[in-house]
């Protein structure tokens, strides 16, 4: 009894349940019988946090079992296949899983949110798959370097249709069931190698607001809803910094008096660099594209320093000895920046700087010159300058 007692304190405060806990119940069955094991987890703001796990049968079925107080987002996990659900009080789920199949596929019954859910990852399905034939294509086309540039350029438009008009899908998705926690897996598709995201949260903010206001009114306790709140609240916050910025670091415009501590203790003025060219890279150590925007500057400060370039790392780390660790590693000549708030930071609201990495150049004359430009840009334009002698 007292087991029983503890045990559901703990699910009180892992799931943020009420005292009215109403409890769920999934039950399943494979086409093909065998002993498999099944874990249920709640998809929480950070992780996925376990709830039940089962064994299916010799007849291939199973059960789950969980409390909740109001809808929320979960995963059935089995072998390396994922089953994404919302469940609300009281559920009773019915998960039939044809694993006959290579790409086991599964039919759900009891859950019409879970079902709109599936209709979606479906969707998002094919669209991998035609991703993963183009690349394919894309990978055979390059041994035949004559065609190879038409063919990639072909592939290309193959690829961006296919997104268009998955992305023209999902919005009518959203807006089809405005009230469903299915949307939030809407918004956050990635595709790619590179883990393109579907929806670009400063782009799209209209279809990230749309989503978020209808799901923080009806269920503003579910976790995964506390985290899109979050994201947006974030996002319109650094669109506004960034409009207030860009009356500031816009191209043409003089460049803003900057002083600053750098993690070494070196006071860091604009005033001091004096007819030079100066550059602000905005990184953090734990973004790999950012990281390599840095190795990349790094080696243009060691071309162009003694021709007075200045190069300014503003750091969005949050851990100092990661950040000092990574500025050893890639031995970093110029001065670094951080004040370890991340997006909190001042300095995000006053660069207005909406990702990372992010080039903002100024002239020797500290006129803005470009901002939002990449390391290899940053390059040629200086290139172009020394042959001009601009500095």
């Amino acid at each position: 009894m007292v087991r029983n007692i503890f045990y559901a304190l703990v699910l009180l405060l892992l799931f943020q349940c009420s005292p009215q806990n109403n409890e769920f119940v999934i039950n399943g069955s494979f086409k093909i019988p065998a002993e498999t094991k099944l874990y249920l987890k709640t998809l929480g703001v950070d992780e996925a946090i376990k709830v039940d796990s089962a064994i299916s049968d010799k007849t291939g079925a199973f059960e789950l079992k969980g409390f909740c107080s109001e809808p929320s987002l979960y995963v059935v996990q089995y072998l390396s296949e994922k089953i994404y659900l919302v469940i609300k009080p009281e559920d009773d789920i019915q998960i039939d899983i044809d694993n006959s199949l290579a790409h086991p596929s599964y039919y759900i019954t009891g859950s019409v949110d879970s079902r709109l859910l599936r209709e979606l990852i479906f969707e998002q399905n094919k669209v991998l798959e035609k991703i993963t034939s183009i690349s394919l294509s894309y990978e055979q086309s390059k041994q035949n370097s004559e065609t190879f540039l038409q063919k990639k350029e072909y592939l290309d438009s193959l690829y961006d249709e296919l997104l268009r008009n998955h992305k023209e899908y999902s919005k009518k998705f959203i807006n089809d069931n405005p009230k469903s926690l299915a949307t939030i897996f809407a918004l956050y598709q990635n595709f790619g190698k590179s883990g393109q995201s579907l929806f670009d949260q400063f782009e799209d903010i209209d279809v990230f607001s749309f989503v978020d206001s209808n799901l923080t009114m009806l269920y503003p306790n579910t976790p995964a809803v506390i985290a899109l709140n979050k994201d947006v609240t974030d996002i319109k916050l650094q669109l506004e910094h960034k409009k207030f910025s860009d009356k500031i670091y816009s191209p043409g415009m003089k460049a803003p008096a900057f002083k600053a501590l750098s993690i070494s203790g070196d006071s860091i003025l604009l005033s001091d660099f004096k007819n030079k060219p100066v550059v602000y890279l905005f990184f953090a150590s734990w973004n790999s594209p950012s990281a390599q925007e840095v190795k990349e500057l790094n080696e243009l400060y060691e071309q162009y320093r003694y021709r007075g370039l200045k190069i300014v790392g503003i750091s969005f780390d949050t851990l100092e000895e990661k950040l000092l660790a990574f500025a050893g590693s890639t031995n970093i000549k110029f001065p670094i920046i951080c004040d370890y708030k991340y997006w909190e930071s001042e300095l995000v609201k006053q660069f207005g700087i909406r990702a990372i990495p992010e080039i903002i150049l100024l002239d020797k004359n500290h006129i803005v010159f470009s901002r939002e430009i990449k390391a290899s840009e940053l390059k040629q334009i200086l290139q172009e300058w020394r042959q001009k002698n601009m500095f």
